[in-house]
């Protein structure tokens, strides 16, 4: 990509369980020296049975960058007692 370009992808988050479950998304910068060039969303939001979120990365940048210090996480909680972390 070139610098202040633009990119988006899409992301959908489904809900093959039986019960209702709320998600949300976590950007981690491992290195201080990567600055924050990458956004989602929406941050978290609920998806009932059987149902889907859209989501929407974002990566833009007024300088080179690269992300291989950057992690995209995100938590599914169904309840109280239980979640989940995709990495």
């Amino acid at each position: 990509m070139e610098v202040n370009e633009t990119a988006v992808r899409s992301l959908t988050v489904v809900n093959v369980g039986r019960f209702m479950c709320d998600y949300s998304w976590e950007l981690k910068y491992r290195s201080q020296a990567t600055p924050a060039v990458v956004s989602i969303s929406p941050e978290s939001g609920s998806i009932v049975q059987g149902d889907k979120a859209d989501c929407d990365l974002s990566f833009v940048s007024s300088q080179p960058v690269t992300l291989k210090h950057c992690d995209l996480i995100l938590r599914v909680h169904y309840n109280a007692a239980s979640s989940f972390t995709v990495l």
